[in-house]
């Protein structure tokens, strides 16, 4: 029950930010169009930013359903900008009204996940420092996100297909390279 409530009031919040900016809906009219109480939105969040923050993340655990290997990291990274599409209102009407520095922390997060299974998969059976695999995540996941940000803020107006392929053309290959360089020799 308490599954369906969260998922309720997340509905509740995406139909509320498709018609007007983070800034102007209250925890009072979440709950108000959700039917449910202040103290049920406050058990399952702290405030509107935590469930701002939430829903993003329970949204991309959505795409990610599937396993991430090297051989689709690609679908995996333009699933992402194509469910930004499916969400633009959303996204225009909550992103100005969150902190810049949470929103790369998040997308970093999201480019991660991503970027470490590749990694973990390319360097199967390489000698290749954690620290070394770690660092090399590091720079794509910056890379990823900060390209996806980008997007973001210049509209959304970048064909997705065309913009990730642009961004992998050039990523193809640099990842198997990263390693490589780091592989320790016997």
């Amino acid at each position: 029950m308490s599954q369906l409530t969260k998922k309720a009031i997340i509905s509740s919040f995406y139909e509320l930010l498709n018609k007007k900016p983070l800034s102007r809906i209250t925890v009072k009219e979440i709950t108000e169009h959700c039917g449910i109480n202040r103290m049920t939105f406050y058990y399952h969040f702290k405030d509107i930013y935590d469930l701002a923050e939430i829903s993003l993340e329970q949204k991309i655990d959505d795409i990610f359903d599937g396993e991430i290997n090297y051989n689709n990291w690609q679908q995996n990274y333009l699933s992402i900008f194509l469910y930004a599409l499916t969400v633009k209102n959303v996204i225009k009407n909550m992103i100005p009204n969150l902190e810049k520095r949470r929103i790369e922390e998040y997308l970093n997060q999201i480019s991660r996940k991503i970027i470490l299974q590749i990694i973990k998969e390319k360097k199967k059976g390489k000698i290749c420092s954690e620290d070394d695999a770690k660092f090399i995540s590091e720079i794509f996941q910056y890379c990823f996100s900060g390209m996806l940000l980008r997007w973001i803020e210049n509209g959304m107006k970048e064909d997705p297909n065309v913009y990730v392929g642009r961004v992998c053309k050039i990523m193809q290959g640099t990842i198997d390279n990263a390693i490589e360089q780091c592989v320790k020799q016997p």
